[in-house]
């Protein structure tokens, strides 16, 4: 199946930038938008379900998806496996719809190698010290997660060249307006037939 590559918005920055709680309002208020669920060997988190949030697989079911080629992309971050099934983005990137893509740095650098069009949009916190303050209000990482965290986060904001679009989530009601507004735009040129 060809997959129209304008359908395809992968948002991505370091974790705790703010783009779930962008992407997740975005999905409420658009009914055009869809979701591609990644797979991860990461452990499900209490207020996660699976299939909605991640696919949450062990690592022996990983490797076999990566030796049967279904991914699209994967890599290890934080530890952990992630990637993106090629089956989602077949459901998903249907037309009529934007699939939004969730995804780290170096997974969004591999998405672009098949699908170079593809919109990209990198959300970053106004500073480290900011996003430091985030990852530990969530309570959700240990000392070691945590420094684990910011160091990748250093790394992914040299990477922020490779995005079309970067949006500093400093104030979360103008991050959201920014992003949604790209969407919208995006959205206009593919149902008005021009190509991406």
């Amino acid at each position: 199946m060809e997959i129209e590559q304008g359908r395809i918005c992968i948002i991505s920055g370091p974790s705790g930038a703010g783009k779930t709680t962008i992407y997740k309002r975005l999905l409420q208020e658009y009914a055009w938008l869809r979701y591609s669920v990644s797979a991860t060997t990461r452990k499900q988190r209490e207020h996660e379900t699976d299939g909605m949030d991640y696919h949450f697989i062990d690592d022996d079911t990983f490797m076999r998806l990566v030796g049967e080629n279904a991914f699209a992309e994967y890599a290890a971050v934080h530890g952990r496996r992630y990637g993106t099934l090629k089956s989602e983005i077949e459901k998903k990137a249907a037309p009529g719809f934007l699939c939004i893509f969730d995804i780290d740095v170096q997974g969004a650098a591999l998405m672009l190698r098949s699908y170079p069009r593809a919109l990209t949009i990198f959300i970053r916190p106004p500073d480290l010290a900011a996003l430091e303050s985030r990852l530990s209000a969530r309570k959700t990482e240990s000392a070691e997660s945590l420094a684990l965290r910011l160091a990748n986060a250093k790394r992914e904001l040299e990477s922020e060249g490779i995005f079309e679009y970067s949006v500093i989530n400093d104030d979360l009601e103008s991050a959201y307006d920014t992003v949604r507004n790209i969407l919208l735009r995006q959205k206009g040129v593919l149902d008005n037939g021009s190509a991406l």
